[in-house]
């Protein structure tokens, strides 16, 4: 995906949505992107947060105690 396809899904997102295009474009600029693998963990519930997490493809399962939870592209997530 481009910088410019990420800065629009992110900027139709809230919190991101209320920000100037300016400001958006920054952040996704300035973003860490990261792949993950079927299975593969990105964090567990009670460890500390340390950033939020934009879903920009696929799809993610959030799982607490025993119910669980799928979150889309344009999902923000975090602790």
């Amino acid at each position: 995906m481009s910088l410019e396809s990420n800065v629009r899904r992110m900027a139709g997102t809230r919190p991101f949505d209320l920000l100037p295009r300016e400001a958006v474009q920054l952040i996704a600029f300035s973003c860490e992107r990261r792949m993950l693998k079927s299975g593969e963990s990105l964090f567990s519930a009670g460890e500390p947060a340390d950033s939020a997490y934009f879903i920009l493809s696929g799809e993610l399962s959030l799982a607490i105690d025993d119910v669980e939870r799928r979150v889309e592209p344009g999902a923000l997530v975090g602790e």
